[in-house]
This record gives structure tokens, C-alpha cells and sequence, in this order.
């Protein structure tokens, strides 16, 4: 692990985000031929010619993919190197606990076993941002003894996980509440947050600095969900380092991997991106323009069609004639084949997808730091137990 300072760290990741954003930036699936396939054709020609099964090889092992990668781009060791974040240190031995809460998978509650086990030693009250019905909020109960108010805007949530809490005679008050509307908080408040996504997190950071929270622990999830159509950063440093927004597209990037899905879920992942790529050059074909145009999702249901009643509902949506089977058959050829490239030339982008997670975790963590708080940014669980394993804590710097 290399020992940097935040701030370094922060710097190094921009650079190179910056400088590759036109790799990693564009969407395979959107593009029959990539804006930087004319600049690097040995590296498009290596990422076509490779086998399905280094596909499944490289897609699991960042560090083999990188090492594969730095004969076309040298810097991909650094990247890796800036991305080797400390495991944080358990405080609370989980020993104490219960055990799991029933209705909790398993990996969910190894989740918020090591997340809880990770907080600080701090006094005053707790609260736990966007609670659900509260399962981290009991398990931190149990191992603090403490009160802790609950903040969910969900009141059904609210109602079964007081429940379950009262049930338990464990002390949690449920608040239905919308955390993006400037809460009120108790000062000298601790707050947690486990897997809050874009927005929510990020007015969690406003809302504690803003009350002055005694500690703020959190793990981020899901950064493009968010109001804002680009990403401005949050930390003074990024805002004078980033000469371009993010887009949220490009934040999408940050969690496009699954570590833990069953073998079914991903076989109708294949089917569905193989389909979706088909219709595509259906599209572009009926239509008389090569460009790509966005479909609408599936419900679960809908996805039991076959391939033509799938290009059939699609083709009605768009106002297209019905296809002919003759051309269904080519078209499914096609979509195949542009599957098997689409995944090999995502692989480029996996190679930027921990960096940018690590990057914008950085930089809620310099606004913290910003803002007068000591911070460690860290992992709190395995990579199989969840790949959203980064956690920033912040305590406040007594004056």
C-alpha cells in the first residue's frame, strides 16, 4: 500500500482521469466504432482478438487487466497504485451482536456488521441517514448502547422498523423525514450512512458540516443519482483541479460492476445487452440513420418475450414496421457479434472505474477536511462482500 496524503492522491487521480476521459468516457453499446478507435488501433485490435475466457479473466482481476493494458498505456500501474486504500481498523468486536436480523441476506448483514464494527468512539447522539427500517441503526444499538433517531422518508419503512425495534426493546426513533430538505440535527451529532446514494450523501455532508456534527461516517453508492446534470466537485481542491465536469454518465461508470449477482441474473444480462444491441441495428437500419437512439427498460415480465415479440414491442414503440423474420435472423447475428465487442472494449473502461469511485470518495472526504474535520478514508469490507467497500470517516477538530 502506498503511504500518500489525501491530497496527492486526489491530484495524481485527476490528472490521469483527465487525460483518458476520452477513453473511458464513451459508450461502447452507443457506438459501432468508437471516437478512439482511429487513435489506438493496436489497442482496439488487442481488445477484439481477446478470448471469451480472458474476457472472464480480465473482467475479475483489475490487476491482471492493468498489467495487460500498460503496453498501450503506460500509466495504468499508477492507477492501481492510487486506488490501494487501508482496511479501517474494527473498534467494536461484532462479537457482541445478536446476530443477523431476520430478512437480511447474508452479505447484507456482513455489510453492516463491518461497516458498524469500523465506527469511532465518540459521545453524543447518533443518527442513521436514509435508515430504511433500520438495520444498520439496531446492529450499532447493540454494539454502542445507545439511542439512535432513525431518518427515512419512507413512513411504511418508518412503521415496520419501529416495530421491529420496539419488538426488540432496542432504543431507535423512527423520523419520517427528507434528508435533502435541510434537517434539522442535535448538535454534537454523530451521523452514519451506509450505501447512500449521490444526492443523499452529498447533502449529508452539507447538512453535518452546516450543524457541526461531532462525526460523520459514511459509505457512497451510486453517484450519477443526482439532480444535477454534471457533477461539480465538492471539495475546493477538486473544483480548482477539474477543468470539466463529470457528466452522469461518467459517474454511472463508478459502480457498472457486480460482484455477488447468481449465475441466472447474469445469463439475462448477456441476453438482454445482446438483444438491446440487435434492436439497435434494427433501428438504425429501418430508420435510414446510423445513430444510436435509447430504448426503454424492460419490466421483469417483459422479459420473458421472445426475440421477435421483443423486437416486434420495441419496433411498435418506435413507430417502426414490423420486421420480417428473415431480417430477424441477420439482425440477432448482429447483435451477437456486437455484444462480443461491446464487452471486450468495456474492459478498457473497467480499467478507470475503481479510479474514478476512489476520486470522487476523495474528494467528499477533502470537503471534510475542508470544513475542519480529521478524516481516514479506507475499506470496511472484502470486495465479494460488496465492491461499494469505501468508507470516509470524519471527526470534527476540536477548537
Amino acid at each position: 500500500m502506498t503511504t500518500l496524503t489525501l491530497e496527492r492522491r486526489f491530484e495524481a487521480l485527476t490528472h490521469l482521469l483527465a487525460r483518458y476521459h476520452s477513453l473511458w468516457s464513451p459508450l461502447p453499446f452507443k457506438h459501432k466504432t468508437l471516437p478512439w478507435e482511429s487513435n489506438h488501433p493496436e489497442l482496439s485490435a488487442w481488445l477484439v482478438a481477446l478470448s471469451d475466457a480472458e474476457v472472464d479473466t480480465l473482467e475479475t482481476n483489475s490487476e491482471q487487466l492493468a498489467h495487460q493494458l500498460r503496453r498501450f498505456l503506460p500509466p495504468t500501474a499508477a492507477l492501481l497504485e492510487l486506488c490501494d486504500l487501508p482496511r479501517l481498523s474494527p473498534t467494536n468486536s461484532p462479537k457482541k451482536l445478536k446476530g443477523p436480523t431476520p430478512g437480511v441476506p447474508g452479505r447484507k448483514w456482513a455489510q453492516i456488521e463491518s461497516f458498524a464494527a469500523t465506527l469511532p468512539e465518540v459521545s453524543g447522539p447518533w443518527i442513521e441517514w436514509c435508515a430504511g427500517k433500520g438495520h444498520l441503526a439496531r446492529t450499532i444499538s447493540q454494539l454502542k448502547h445507545t439511542p439512535i433517531q432513525c431518518l427515512e422518508w419512507d413512513l411504511s419503512l418508518c412503521t415496520k422498523g419501529q416495530a421491529m425495534a420496539t419488538k426488540e426493546l432496542l432504543p431507535l426513533t423512527f423520523s419520517p423525514t427528507n434528508v435533502l430538505q435541510n434537517p434539522a440535527l442535535a448538535p454534537g451529532s454523530n451521523l452514519v450512512a451506509l450505501h447512500a446514494c449521490g444526492d443523499l450523501h452529498r447533502a449529508l455532508l452539507h447538512r453535518g458540516t452546516e450543524h457541526r456534527a461531532t462525526s460523520i461516517s459514511y459509505s457512497p453508492c451510486c453517484y450519477h443519482r443526482t439532480q444535477s446534470p454534471a457533477h461539480s466537485p465538492l471539495s475546493q481542491l477538486g473544483q480548482r483541479l477539474l477543468s470539466f465536469p463529470f457528466s452522469a454518465q461518467d459517474l454511472r461508470l463508478a459502480v457498472h460492476e457486480t460482484v455477488t449477482a447468481p449465475t441466472h441474473d447474469r445469463r439475462r444480462r448477456v441476453q438482454n445487452s445482446v438483444w438491446r444491441l440487435a434492436f439497435d441495428e434494427l433501428q438504425r437500419e429501418l430508420r435510414g440513420v446510423d445513430h444510436y437512439k435509447a430504448q426503454p427498460s424492460f419490466r421483469a415480465g417483459e422479459l420473458s418475450l421472445s426475440f421477435p415479440e421483443f423486437c416486434l414491442t420495441l419496433s411498435e414503440q418506435n413507430q417502426l414496421p414490423p420486421p420480417s423474420p428473415l431480417l430477424l435472423q441477420q439482425i440477432l447475428k448482429r447483435g451477437e457479434a456486437r455484444h462480443r465487442k461491446v464487452t471486450r472494449q468495456d474492459l478498457l473502461r473497467h480499467l478507470f472505474r475503481r479510479p474514478l469511485e476512489v476520486w470522487l470518495v476523495l474528494d467528499g472526504a477533502l470537503y471534510l477536511q475542508e470544513q475542519g474535520y480529521q478524516v481516514k478514508v479506507g475499506t470496511f469490507c472484502d470486495r465479494l462482500v460488496s465492491p461499494r467497500n469505501l468508507m470516509v470517516q470524519g471527526l470534527v477538530q476540536q477548537t
